[in-house]
């Protein structure tokens, strides 16, 4: 890694991104394929929470260096957080159809992610796709066995997928507490 690069480097774990994102603009005009400086720009972006921004900058990284690990996994992590936050826009736009694809994408990437099972959950629901989501909630409460409204959410999707029997089943299993 070249001196500026470092330099741009240790600018962006300042905090000051509008400085770094100079710098490794810069790099790149004298270096067009520099790993590190593309690498440096999706960084940037990914703490101003430009995800789309960040994606292709980590694409073209990703291309100029393919070995790099870091940038791969830099790569899944903004496109994560991309389908995140373009599911989250798409349900508070009542667009649940791409709400649901983004959050079925973003589990692809992590399929364990509490944030995005919840979002997938919450998508289905107001789809009243209530048999979809009652395996989501199942998966969420047993990560998260405290959260009452997680248990709440599971209670009304069994009761409108399968009927007041698999919902009164649930209360035996509730912690106590909830």
């Amino acid at each position: 890694m070249s001196v500026a690069e470092q330099s741009a480097f240790a600018l962006m774990n300042a905090g000051k991104m509008e400085e770094a994102q100079t710098a490794f603009e810069e790099i790149l005009k004298n270096s067009p394929r520099s790993a590190a400086a593309l690498a440096g720009l999706g960084y940037v972006a990914m703490k101003k929470e430009e995800f789309a921004s960040a994606v292709e900058y980590f694409e073209v990284a990703k291309a100029a260096a393919p070995e790099n690990k870091a940038v791969k996994e830099a790569l899944d992590t903004s496109r994560f957080f991309l389908y995140q936050q373009s599911g989250t826009r798409a349900m508070n736009a009542g667009e649940l159809a791409r709400a649901k694809g983004d959050f079925q994408e973003a589990l692809t990437l992590r399929p364990s992610d509490l944030g995005a099972l919840q979002g997938l959950g919450g998508t289905l629901m107001k789809m009243g796709d209530y048999a979809g989501a009652a395996p989501v909630y199942e998966k969420l409460v047993k990560a998260k066995a405290d959260d009452a409204e997680l248990w709440r959410n599971l209670f009304q999707a069994r009761l409108a997928a399968s009927g007041p029997k698999a919902s009164l089943a649930l209360l035996k299993q509730l912690p106590g507490g909830v």
